[in-house]
């Protein structure tokens, strides 16, 4: 699991390097639903961030239901 996450983290430090100059360039237009969206390379790294969030969020809320206390996970305290 480690090597996933490692992975997914060169993933991203790949694509802030290669887009650290230009965050409001659009990269496509993308078909949703009835119409089309341009998305810049800030938005989809946003919506990408704050997506991943909600889903720690419900595993977070699924944990508590069970009844057991969640880890701590404050993304400040990784880099205290």
């Amino acid at each position: 699991m480690r090597s996933l996450f490692h992975q997914v983290d060169g993933l991203g430090e790949g694509f802030l390097h290669e887009y650290e100059t230009n965050p409001s360039l659009t990269l496509k237009a993308v078909s949703w639903q009835d119409h089309e969206l341009e998305v810049s390379v800030l938005w989809l790294f946003t919506h990408t961030m704050t997506h991943e969030f909600h889903h720690k969020g419900q595993i977070l809320s699924m944990v508590r239901h069970l009844g057991c206390e969640p880890i701590d996970t404050d993304v400040v305290l990784y880099f205290l």
